[in-house]
């Protein structure tokens, strides 16, 4: 029996996330063209070769774990991220170029990592790489990388992309912030020898703070350690932009000798300003506007509502194609959201027409921010 562990469910996932809008838009990859691939394409499908140049390495070595590792990162970064930002080009009408592109390259995705995962879960592969070409699995040769598909600067790119977004998730949870609201800006520093301080002055160069880093550089600096972390503590904001440009600086012992420090002794502390807040790992600094304006606020509430909307038509078992008719009956700040916000309702809900009354009607009754609506979904003509 074949071990169950979320990368496996994430896998069928996958699948069956292709395999439901292939069918509704009777893609095939055989009579299909490639289409234009985005640069989201060429990044996961460099990934892919990347990974099978990995899982190849270990396998040689007998390091299964490591290869089993390598094939569970790229199943999550296809999951939630490949897919999470192309789902909106597999919804879009017809079959255009960039959707065939979308289908195509998950396509090759799907088959490519089930021949990877042939030898460690047999069954599963089989199933889905049968499903996907109507051939076995078991009867294909072992995929080999193509050098000249990847492209390392696009992983790396994406990589810090990745890490804003993490970055970005950890401060709305600090905050408290829904992942649903919208907020009015995102700033990000990279690493301080690489950093142009002058867009950012406004928003976290007045609060940076410097001091030694002692346990790489106190050694260094030896009787002097103490007097060179003061003085970088009492450092201006002016004199703070200036050593972080030029990376370098000079102390003053108390017998006057000049004491060099470099950027590479010293830790950057870095606090947001009011109405802001912020997160740091070893390169990047993400710097999150969390002031939440009346408007931003609507449009919050309404994607809130939307997702409670797409649960609701879940519950009826509505097919993912069908378009609606939407009732909403109520008078509060909701119901003003949503009146102001209607195309977004239409573009994420397959929405045709919208009524809204005051009184409560026929459905079900949804509450968003402790303010509670009925709805009523009618497929429409």
């Amino acid at each position: 029996m074949e071990a169950k562990s979320k990368v496996i469910d994430t896998f069928v996932n996958i699948h069956n996330f292709y395999t439901l809008y292939a069918e509704l838009d009777g893609f095939d990859p055989q009579r299909h063209d490639d289409g234009k691939n985005t640069i989201l394409d060429t990044w996961i499908i460099s990934r892919l070769h990347t990974t099978i140049y990995q899982v190849t390495q270990h396998l040689e070595v007998y390091q299964f774990t490591n290869a089993a590792r390598e094939m569970g990162k790229l199943i999550e970064e296809v999951s939630n991220w490949y897919v999470r930002r192309s789902r909106s080009r597999f919804w879009s009408a017809g079959m255009t170029e960039d959707k065939r592109a979308a289908y195509q390259t998950l396509y090759t995705v799907l088959t490519i990592t089930s021949q990877l995962l042939a030898p460690f879960t047999p069954f599963l592969a089989e199933d889905v790489y049968s499903q996907l070409t109507g051939e076995s699995v078991h009867l294909s040769n072992f995929p080999a990388d193509d050098s000249t598909l990847l492209n390392d600067n696009l992983e790396k790119d994406m990589q810090a992309v990745l890490d804003v977004v993490e970055l970005g998730r950890s401060i709305r949870n600090t905050a408290s912030l829904k992942v649903k609201q919208p907020l009015a800006g995102i700033s990000v520093v990279n690493r301080p020898e690489e950093i142009n301080w002058k867009p950012y002055e406004g928003i976290i160069l007045e609060e940076l703070k410097l001091k030694l880093d002692f346990r790489k550089s106190g050694r260094k600096f030896g009787k002097n350690a103490n007097i060179v972390n003061n003085w970088l503590q009492q450092l201006s904001s002016a004199e703070v932009s200036a050593f972080l440009v030029n990376g370098l600086g000079e102390s003053i012992s108390p017998e006057g000798e000049k004491i060099p420090v470099a950027l590479e002794d010293v830790m950057v502390e870095k606090k947001a300003k009011e109405g802001f807040s912020s997160a740091s790992n070893e390169s990047l600094t993400v710097i999150l506007d969390v002031t939440i304006t009346e408007e931003l606020m609507q449009e919050g509430v309404t994607r809130e509502f939307i997702r409670a909307v797409q649960e609701y038509r879940k519950q009826l078992n509505l097919p993912i194609n069908l378009r609606v008719n939407l009732q909403i009956g109520g008078n509060g700040p909701l119901i003003k959201a949503i009146t102001n916000y209607q195309s977004m309702l239409k573009d994420n809900l397959l929405m045709r027409d919208l009524k809204i009354t005051e009184e409560k009607g026929e459905g079900s009754d949804i509450t968003i921010n402790g303010e509670t609506v009925f709805i009523h979904l009618v497929p429409a003509e």
